[in-house]
């Protein structure tokens, strides 16, 4: 199931690594891959520096500094309950509204559709509307 998304500049590039420092500010919501690790954790920009690279606050209380924005991505928009949307429940290009009822493990949503036929819906990814 896809989800509609309403375009945006603050969305542009949502989901892909960043490639200029501009692309980020301080105090934005990101992901970032620890210590090259190659997995990314959320946090958020706390410095951007003179040399393109940034300082990160991991939620987890981690910092990490001089990281490069190849390392970095947007956080994915997160969903609240009751959040309306539209979703593309059969992935076939028609879209229907629906309402977030539930937040689920691993950036999964529970979705009851107003229209189209699906009830509990469990969807991943995209934007409200």
């Amino acid at each position: 199931m896809q989800l509609l998304q309403k375009p945006s500049k603050k969305n542009a590039g949502k989901g892909e690594q960043a490639t200029l420092s501009a692309e980020f500010e301080v105090g934005e919501r990101i992901t970032g891959d620890f210590k090259s690790h190659g997995k990314h954790y959320p946090g958020k920009i706390a410095r951007v520096n003179r040399d393109g690279t940034f300082n990160i606050h991991f939620d987890d209380g981690d910092k990490e500094d001089n990281v490069e924005a190849a390392r970095i991505k947007k956080e994915a928009v997160q969903f609240a309950v009751g959040a309306k949307i539209l979703a593309d429940t059969y992935e076939d290009g028609n879209f229907f509204p629906g309402e977030v009822t539930a937040v689920l493990e691993d950036g999964y949503y529970k979705v009851t559709m107003t229209e189209g036929g699906l009830v509990g819906v469990e969807v991943k990814d995209g934007c409200f509307i």
